[in-house]
């Protein structure tokens, strides 16, 4: 049976001025999830701060509408991520920003020898993707295509005679980079025109590594996306290429010129602020004068939680570029420099750096320990049934129980070199990663839906508003 209250509340008088008038002291089902749902909403939006997205000028209405629906999935996409694991999410921000400032030093060394201004802003761009070495398109193939007509056609305005310095065919191009160049002709179909196609040397370094068997294969995927002729390095990258001379000297890049391509929304996030702090006063008055609060409210105060745990790291980054800064090469990479390049690409999990993966992993004990914690305030809430409170109690506790333990599989690891990770390391935490997700997906799913349903289950008093209702908000 359905249940439906309507309140009533005295309306002035039409004999005098109305005044002031204050709001009702009552509130409604829809206050609270509104209000709720914007909180969630505003202070995960405003998080995002995304890497680059690969680089598509869009010419034809169709190629811009798609282009604008994958940038706006992309956004929808990260931001579901972030409210389904925002704790893995802060753990994961917190590892990247650690590692790009142990990393800035020396980048800021290098510029200095070079004259070019550099801070911890650059860095924090190379990581995001955000500068691009591209090669001469003497090499090129004809298009990002692997269809083998393509592979051994010659490259426009080169000579067959020069293509045949480099003797690779479609036959022998090796699978790891035909998945990549497919994905790279599919975003070119779909969106528009991108700079990026396999590179003749890079294609032939890529088969020489992959035929090694020195090799490690966990790091194809990063081989693959070598093998064109724009490369889109990290810093611990960057810093090789410079060490090697691949580019003559840092990109000379102003912090002014990034900071005039981030759009960075400061009303937004104001109203963000603004929001959460409405939320947590009213929970203040309503600890004070007594009045229950509702299980949607404290779910939503453990979101915001970990979204300030994760702007307060990433509030420096860049947000919303789509387009990289380009430095051209010149010199052609040898073997070597192509190896090591490749090898100290980005790893999933830690980067290498013990001082980075300690502080890493302290965010993320206190990001679970916060968001999971927050749930426990509502232990004693009134729940449908006390099965559903027994469930709530389980849940809550194991959203702080599983991050640790995923987090504590990684400390054997602390310090040791990307290159031994890889090898040793990845298919077990693969498989430690599912069995946690196996019991945490049902914990946070239940913790999710119960918020919503127990209200309708709510007793009287939780409906009866404080004086907090009087303090700007939405909703």
């Amino acid at each position: 049976m359905f249940n439906h209250f309507s309140p009533e509340c005295t309306l002035p008088s039409n004999e005098t001025y109305s005044g002031f008038v204050s709001g009702p002291n009552a509130r409604s089902t829809l206050n609270i999830v509104w209000s709720c749902i914007s909180i969630i909403i505003l202070s995960t939006w405003s998080i995002l701060h995304l890497d680059v997205p690969a680089h598509v000028t869009p010419t034809k209405k169709r190629e811009k509408f798609c282009r604008a629906v994958y940038l706006l999935w992309r956004k929808i996409f990260w931001m579901g991520l972030k409210l389904f694991s925002p704790e893995f999410a802060a753990t994961g921000c917190a590892r990247k920003i650690f590692a790009t400032r142990s990393n800035s030093a020396e980048l800021e060394r290098l510029a200095r020898i070079d004259g070019v201004p550099w801070s911890l802003t650059h860095t924090i761009l190379v990581d995001m993707g955000g500068i691009a070495l591209r090669f001469p398109a003497s090499h090129n193939y004809t298009s990002a295509s692997t269809d083998t007509s393509d592979l051994i056609s010659e490259s426009a305005g080169v000579s067959r005679e020069t293509s045949a310095s480099y003797p690779v065919s479609g036959d022998q191009v090796p699978e790891f980079i035909q998945k990549f160049s497919r994905r790279q002709e599919l975003i070119a179909k779909l969106c528009g025109k991108i700079p990026w196609s396999l590179y003749k040397p890079h294609v032939q370094h890529a088969i020489t590594m992959n035929e090694s068997s020195t090799i490690s294969k966990s790091i194809l995927k990063d081989v693959a996306a070598l093998s064109g002729n724009i490369w889109i390095l990290d810093s611990k990258q960057l810093k090789i290429a410079r060490e090697k001379k691949l580019i003559t000297k840092m990109p000379n890049i102003t912090e002014q010129d990034i900071n005039d391509k981030s759009k960075s929304d400061g009303l937004v996030k104001l109203i963000a602020i603004l929001q959460v702090l409405w939320l947590v006063i009213q929970l203040i008055a309503r600890a004070i004068q007594n009045l229950p609060f509702t299980q949607l409210e404290i779910t939503t105060v453990a979101f915001a939680a970990t979204a300030i745990i994760i702007y307060s790291i990433d509030f420096i980054k860049p947000k919303d570029l789509n387009v990289p800064f380009y430095v051209s090469v010149s010199k052609e990479v040898e073997y070597e420099h192509f190896v090591e390049i490749a090898q100290a690409a980005p790893f999933a999990y830690v980067q290498g750096k013990r001082q980075a993966d300690i502080y890493s992993l302290l965010i993320g004990f206190f990001s679970a320990t916060s968001f999971g914690g927050v749930h426990l305030f509502a232990w004693n809430n009134q729940f449908p049934t006390e099965i559903e409170q027994l469930l709530w109690r389980i849940s809550a506790l194991m959203t702080i129980a599983l991050p640790y333990i995923y987090i504590c599989t990684h400390l054997p690891f602390i310090g040791k070199p990307v290159k031994k990770i890889r090898t040793d390391t990845r298919r077990g935490m693969r498989i430690g990663l599912f069995c946690i997700a196996v019991c945490y997906v049902p914990c946070r799913l239940f913790l999710l839906a119960e918020s919503f349903r127990s209200l309708y289950y709510l007793p009287p008093e939780a409906f009866k508003s404080t004086w907090a209702g009087n303090f700007p908000h939405l909703g």
